[in-house]
């Protein structure tokens, strides 16, 4: 983003008000580069936002789908010494690199029109665009 963009426009989610709340007073300190539009406990991703702040809390099945069907970019926090869920987050953004490479940073674009013409993930083998929660 360049500095003539503007501040970047973060949402934060989690479903403990305290950390929001922290968060988005931490980042008021910064209006002229981060604008936090959205304070949540979405299960959902946000729209219209630049990126998301997401609290995993250790739930990797939850943050998979969260992340594949997010238009934005998404940083993911979390307290997890669990060796597998570390091995799991890390295997899962490798490959959501993988898919962001092969469809040329078209997936969200995708995710979008496949919620709108198979909502319910009929045509879903091969490299498979899961709709958009």
């Amino acid at each position: 983003m360049s500095e003539t963009d503007g501040p970047v426009r973060v949402a934060l989610v989690n479903d403990h008000v305290i950390v929001v709340r922290g968060l988005a007073a931490m980042l008021a300190d910064y209006p002229d580069r981060v604008q936090v539009v959205e304070l949540d406990a979405l299960r959902d991703p946000p729209r219209d936002v630049d990126v998301v702040l997401k609290d995993a809390f250790g739930m990797i099945d939850d943050l998979r789908d969260f992340v594949e069907t997010s238009t934005a970019k998404v940083v993911v926090f979390a307290y997890a010494t669990d060796r597998d869920a570390v091995k799991a987050a890390l295997e899962m953004q490798r490959r959501l690199a993988k898919i962001n490479e092969n469809f040329r940073g078209n997936y969200p674009r995708l995710v979008e029109v496949k919620k709108k013409y198979d909502p319910t993930n009929l045509f879903r083998l091969n490299a498979n665009v899961k709709p958009a929660a």
